[in-house]
């Protein structure tokens, strides 16, 4: 089944935010343990930007999950 980039651009937004908030951090935090800007991870979580694969793993060792984590669609499991 075809998937858009929009959805996939959503559905990292959503991940990224509820992982960042199960952790109970900022924005800023997240950003400066990620090493990049504040501004930069806002626009990822409000699904504005198209992140690079590096940036991906930026913020998925921050988080401490695997890049598959920031693509999974936990609501389908639910």
């Amino acid at each position: 089944m075809p998937v858009s980039e929009n959805h996939v651009l959503r559905l990292l937004a959503e991940r990224i935010v509820s992982l960042r908030r199960a952790k109970g951090w900022s924005q800023e935090e997240l950003a400066e343990r990620a090493s990049m800007q504040r501004s930069y991870l806002g626009d990822l979580e409000r699904g504005f930007r198209n992140p690079s694969v590096r940036t991906l793993v930026k913020v998925a060792n921050a988080l401490g999950v695997p890049i598959a984590a920031l693509l999974s669609d936990e609501s389908a499991k639910r």
